[in-house]
């Protein structure tokens, strides 16, 4: 029986778990909880602004900056990611280090309390990254998991 191979049922259900897996990113931390948690707590009186080097920013708009930088970083290096998910032979690796980097980044959110909000913003910065990287290497495995 063929289980770790092409149409293999362990890495067909491995990739489908990583897929089930990362949906709860997107879902919570990008769009549904952390952004309505990051207003709150960063919330301050009536005008809702951030210090940020030395300007006052809205804080939605501050966050909409640090979401816009992490995808720019990721359009920039997404085509070498792309690259070696093609060419190398160690997808897996790369995979398992932007998951482990996600999930950290993820789990560090819950020291994230509002009287720091850059320092809130570099961890999700960095989960979104991992987590976007991460997409490159989980699709490279389509043709490897599928005929």
């Amino acid at each position: 029986m063929n289980t770790y191979g092409k149409d293999g049922k362990h890495l067909i259900r491995s990739w489908a778990m990583y897929d089930w897996a990362n949906s709860v990113f997107s879902l919570t931390i990008a769009t549904a909880i952390f952004p309505i948690y990051y207003e709150t707590v960063t919330a301050d009186g009536q005008d809702n602004t951030v210090m940020f080097m030395g300007r006052s920013y809205v804080n939605t708009a501050l966050y909409s900056y640090a979401l816009s930088l992490s995808f720019l970083i990721v359009a920039l290096i997404s085509p070498v990611l792309s690259s070696i998910a093609d060419y190398r032979r160690n997808k897996l690796t790369f995979l398992r280090f932007f998951c482990i980097t996600g999930s950290v980044s993820c789990a560090a959110l819950f020291f994230f309390d509002g009287s720091d909000p850059l320092t809130g913003l570099a961890i999700f910065m960095s989960a979104t990254i991992s987590f976007t990287s991460s997409l490159v290497f989980y699709n490279a495995y389509l043709p490897d998991i599928s005929s």
